[in-house]
Order: structure tokens, then sequence, then C-alpha cells
């Protein structure tokens, strides 16, 4: 949404409280790990240059629990409609310096609402 908006602030704030809570939640469901993998292949555009922080986030938990998912029929069919998923995945799963989470993002030093001009 703050994509959609323009809202930086509001992107990071979210983005922190997504990371945060991943960090601090090391058995969240299969399921709802699917979910996040389906929300960032599908919602999110597939950066080409560097790892959009929030694919980074979710790719680092579901790499992190990539044995449990693989049991799943949906995580195999996630993988079979976004080929790059499985790329991404085991690059970040083989790699030690990858396998550290991601790094949040910290507070913007422009929080406040800036003041419109009243020029035309």
């Amino acid at each position: 949404m703050g994509d959609r908006l323009m809202a930086k602030g509001l992107q990071h704030a979210s983005l922190r409280e997504l990371a945060t809570a991943l960090a601090q939640m090391p058995d969240l469901p299969e399921q709802d790990i699917c979910d996040l993998l389906e929300i960032v292949c599908t919602e999110l555009p597939d950066c080409t240059v560097s790892e959009d922080p929030l694919q980074a986030q979710v790719r680092w938990y579901a790499a992190a629990r990539m044995l449990k998912l693989q049991k799943l029929n949906r995580f195999s069919k996630l993988l079979r409609e976004h080929s790059q998923l499985a790329v991404r995945l085991c690059m970040r799963a083989g790699n030690a310096v990858s396998t550290a989470q991601p790094v949040i993002p910290g507070v913007l030093d422009d929080w406040g609402f800036k003041p419109e001009s009243t020029a035309y």
C-alpha cells in the first residue's frame, strides 16, 4: 500500500514491523510462509539489479525453513509457477552470508509532514 500511495514512511514502517515479527516468530505455519511467497512473487515486480527489501525478508525466512516447506504440495506448485523463486531461495540458502536476516531499514529522517507551498 505504501508503494501505491507513494508513502515511503509507510513502506519503511511496514517493512520494519514485518521484519521484526519474522525475526521473533520461528514457527510461522508453512501455509502462511507460502502465502507470503505468493504475495511477493505475484504482487511485486522482480528486481534484476537489487532485491526488493520486502522480497528479501520473505525469501530469507522461507530459505531458513526450506526443509519444512519442501513437504508441501503448495510450495512445489509455487516453485513451478515462479521459476526465479527456486533460484533465489537456493542462492540464499546456500550462501553463508545470506543466511543472516537482511538489513531492516532505519527510521527516515523526514518522518513528519512537510508544509505545502501556497504558490501557484
